[in-house]
């Protein structure tokens, strides 16, 4: 399984990381936010353990509104937002650099 998100945020905050570092997450960011800026584009570096926390407790009743996955998307929800929760990041499309 593999979950990848990626948003705007107007300030820093300790749980989103900035992607500046990421080339994977900046060619992504690129053509998702259709801008070569990702000053104010993050991820959160744990977000793969988030969803996965989430299906448990949905698989054992509890609702998504009491999940630690659906607090940091409340905070998030005024954003831009792009999340991926798939098989494998392989399933993503390729994105290709033109030079």
């Amino acid at each position: 399984m593999s979950q990848m998100i990626l948003f705007t945020y107007k300030k820093p905050n300790n749980l989103f990381f900035g992607i500046e570092n990421n080339l994977y997450f900046k060619e992504y960011a690129k053509v998702l936010f259709h801008t070569n800026c990702t000053d104010g584009i993050y991820t959160i570096p744990n977000f793969d353990s988030l969803c996965v926390c989430a299906q448990k407790s949905i698989g054992n009743g509890i609702s998504i509104n009491q999940t630690e996955l659906f607090k940091v998307l409340q905070w998030i929800q005024n954003e831009e937002i792009y999340m991926w929760y798939g098989a494998e990041c392989d399933d993503l499309d390729c994105i290709e650099k033109d030079y």
